[in-house]
């Protein structure tokens, strides 16, 4: 069946992630390139399946995983250092994602695109939603908590990590996540037992 927006269920979107003064140190190095064309670095990710680059001194380092990353696998190096990292974010509708619990961070992401930060936003900080849209790149629809817009709140894909389970893990969601995932992919709970995504993705 189709999914919001377009977007098929299984269908991958992805989007780029940028994070001044982070980086993966010494780990997941594949390649080396110049940076001067961002855009043939990306591409050069995207089409080895890799996880993202840092850019540091002119050069591109590529990053290779067998997981999805996210800001939270990250090293912050220091505003002293002027590395950039590029994190590619490859979603599903169906896949977890957990706001950030920096309410600073959240806020600024939301002005940037013309959104007011409110009390509701607050009560969301560092909680898991399931992905039930993906309008756009860099957009990502969640459970809106009082059911407001139609049911569905649109956030910068900046402020969201990636949700990565493991067998056995325990995840906890809010009420309306719960509900969600009942409706929109109760296969999940068993994917999550078995471990998801598998690895490789």
């Amino acid at each position: 069946a189709g999914g919001a927006w377009g977007v098929e269920a299984g269908e991958e979107v992805g989007s780029w992630q940028v994070f001044p003064f982070y980086d993966l140190l010494n780990r997941a190095d594949t390649e080396e390139m110049g940076a001067d064309d961002l855009e043939a670095v990306k591409r050069r990710v995207q089409e080895h399946n890799y996880m993202g680059f840092s850019v540091w001194q002119g050069r591109a380092f590529l990053k290779a995983s067998s997981r999805q990353l996210s800001k939270d696998d990250l090293d912050y190096c220091g505003k002293e250092y002027s590395v950039v990292f590029f994190l590619f974010v490859r979603l599903r509708l169906g896949d977890f994602v957990r706001l950030s619990p920096d309410a600073l961070e959240v806020s600024a992401a939301l002005e940037a695109v013309g959104e007011v930060w409110n009390e509701c936003c607050e009560a969301l900080l560092g909680e898991a939603f399931p992905v039930l849209a993906l309008p756009a790149p860099g957009v990502v629809g969640i459970p809106s908590p009082d059911g407001s817009q139609g049911g569905v709140w649109y956030l910068p894909l900046q402020v969201l990590r990636p949700m990565v389970f493991q067998p056995g893990e325990l995840v906890r969601l809010t009420a309306d996540a719960d509900t969600e995932l009942d409706r929109h992919a109760p296969h999940l709970v068993a994917a999550a037992a078995a471990g998801w995504p598998p690895a490789g993705l």
